[in-house]
């Protein structure tokens, strides 16, 4: 797929990411923001793979993961961090 890099993960790694919650189901709020994760190191972005649900580096903003708040971003971004030892930025949006 366009836009897909296979086989590598955030800084070399998978982190495979399963929720109750579908990917593609979107979350209802009443804010309009809308924010990324970008690797420090590697100044791209983070997507999910939409078959494997694979944390994968994105060239381009329009493939990133996208988050609803503030806060699950901050929360992802964390996470991310613990397991990788980089903990990348979260970048909010502009409509």
């Amino acid at each position: 797929k366009s836009g897909e890099i296979p086989n590598i993960g955030f800084a070399g790694h998978y982190v495979s990411y399963r929720s109750k919650r579908a990917l593609s189901q979107p979350m209802l709020t009443k804010y309009a923001e809308r924010f990324v994760l970008r690797s420090c190191s590697q100044g791209l972005y983070l997507g999910v793979n939409a078959s494997s649900s694979q944390i994968e580096v994105r060239d381009s903003v329009e493939d990133a993961w996208l988050f609803h708040t503030h806060e699950g971003a901050v929360t992802h971004a964390r996470w991310i961090g613990e397991v990788h030892g980089e903990t990348p930025d979260v970048v909010k949006l502009t409509v």
